[in-house]
């Protein structure tokens, strides 16, 4: 499992940055969400992966935001 390295009170969304889990990168996302008052809406999403797109009212509102797991390098 990757290093999580962001700050969970005010996390960064921006490209490359690795979360432990799903569940971490959705928490994050909804925290920057709160903080940085915008709302988002889920485009797709399944255990793998995760996408949303900006659905605020705000002109120039049009960012799409996509997530997905890595896959384990460990060989047997």
């Amino acid at each position: 499992m990757p290093e999580a390295d962001y700050d969970m009170k005010d996390p960064l969304m921006i490209v490359g940055t690795l979360y432990s889990n799903m569940d971490a990168f959705k928490l994050a996302l909804a925290s920057h969400a709160v903080k940085h008052k915008f709302h988002y809406d889920i485009e797709a999403s399944d255990t793998g992966r995760y996408r949303v797109y900006c659905s605020g009212k705000k002109v120039g509102c049009r960012w799409r935001m996509h997530a997905s797991t890595l896959k384990d390098e460990v060989t047997d």
